[in-house]
């Protein structure tokens, strides 16, 4: 998923992205070491840890997954686009909480990007 979008960040920044951020249900130092090591700065994409999870929980995007291997409450997959007067132009949330049909960098959010930005 993060890949992906790391990946997809020039094609979301031509569409008129300001900011590519991606919050991740980690640590401080795991996402850190995690942005490093997809080279996601170079590429123009934030990383931003979020532990206990306060976003997605703040989004109702929290699914309990204490089955293994997962361990515990895990943020479901979304992705939103906020426009330039910082209000919600378009929230994306997978039907499934894990799948990529709305959250990555793909056509949909692409073009969603770009109707926000009003390049489309």
């Amino acid at each position: 998923h993060i890949p992906g979008i790391v990946a997809g960040a020039a094609d979301l920044k031509a569409a008129g992205a300001e900011e590519v951020l991606v919050v991740c249900p980690n640590d401080a130092f795991v996402t850190a070491a995690f942005g490093d090591s997809l080279g996601a700065a170079a590429k123009g994409v934030t990383l931003l840890a979020d532990p206990w999870l306060r976003l997605a929980g703040a989004l109702d995007q929290v699914t309990d997954s204490t089955v293994e291997p997962l361990g515990g409450p895990r943020a479901k997959r979304f992705s939103v686009v906020i426009d330039k007067a910082g209000k919600v132009a378009a929230a994306n949330w997978e039907p499934d909480g894990t799948g990529l049909t709305c959250s990555r960098a793909g056509p949909d959010l692409v073009a969603a990007v770009k109707a926000a930005a009003g390049t489309a």
